[in-house]
């Protein structure tokens, strides 16, 4: 079960980098994008080496890479759909 839940965090923060690399929405500057690069390769040789050392996965780095990947879900939550939720707020208390 910590071998599931660690590959899918480390591929949910991935996609989150990839993201955050093409959505004109985050306005990081080049060394923002750069970060993003490095952590989204950093998260896929995770989950690969989680795939290949089995063994070797410890519930501390799981519970980590897990919370790291409910912050990027967050920040990509934040960036879509919190405006949008906003305006319909304020459109409802008129």
């Amino acid at each position: 079960m910590w071998l599931f839940v660690d590959i899918v965090a480390n591929l949910v923060v991935a996609i989150a980098c990839t993201w955050a690399i093409m959505t004109p929405r985050v306005n990081d500057g080049l060394f923002g994008k750069l970060v993003f690069i490095v952590l989204c390769f950093a998260a896929l040789s995770n989950a690969a080496w989680a795939m290949k050392n089995v063994a070797d996965i410890d519930r501390p780095e799981v519970v980590f890479n897990s919370a790291v990947a409910l912050v990027a879900i967050r920040c990509w939550w934040i960036k879509t759909y919190r405006a949008n939720l906003r305006r319909w707020g304020r459109k409802c208390h008129e």
